[in-house]
């Protein structure tokens, strides 16, 4: 199932049921051309916000654009179509940065504890599961974030397996 929203200003709440984590497509409109430096998808929850590493493409119809949001937990989740101005995009570039190193790191790790004893293993592979992507604290959009579309989203965990 994917999610398909055409104007999220009218704080319509969707809901869904998932397998997770999983990568779900959103698609905005837009009169104008979301630019990869200036056009961002955030997802904040729980006041932490992770800005989701896609950017916008063009969508199946004229004058859409579509982002994936990847979603890793249930709850609900805003996620908002931000035009950032130069603070805002040094914002996100770093937190994409400190993400791709995490992952990196923890792709080393992964191949250092598959030589190691079983239990020592599991315990690396746990403390590096925990924080390869982690929340920026933030309640609200800070100066530098402009909202220009945004939808509420109810995730619920796919139980039926």
């Amino acid at each position: 199932m994917g999610l398909s929203h055409y104007d999220g200003s009218d704080g319509i709440m969707c809901h869904c049921r998932i397998d997770l984590p999983r990568v779900y497509t959103l698609r905005f409109k837009s009169a104008n051309s979301p630019t990869p430096n200036h056009h961002f998808l955030l997802c904040l929850r729980d006041g932490l916000c992770w800005p989701q590493t896609s950017v916008f493409v063009p969508g199946a119809d004229p004058g859409t654009w579509d982002v994936e949001a990847y979603f890793t937990t249930g709850g609900q989740h805003t996620l908002y179509m931000v035009t950032a101005v130069d603070l805002g995009a040094g914002l996100v570039t770093y937190y994409r940065r400190v993400g791709e190193r995490n992952s990196t790191r923890r792709k080393r790790v992964e191949a250092i504890a598959q030589r190691v004893n079983e239990g020592l293993r599991k315990e690396l592979l746990e403390v590096i599961r925990e924080g390869t992507w982690p929340g920026i604290p933030m309640t609200v959009l800070p100066k530098g974030l402009r909202p220009e579309a945004w939808v509420t989203v109810k995730v619920l965990p796919d139980n039926r397996q």
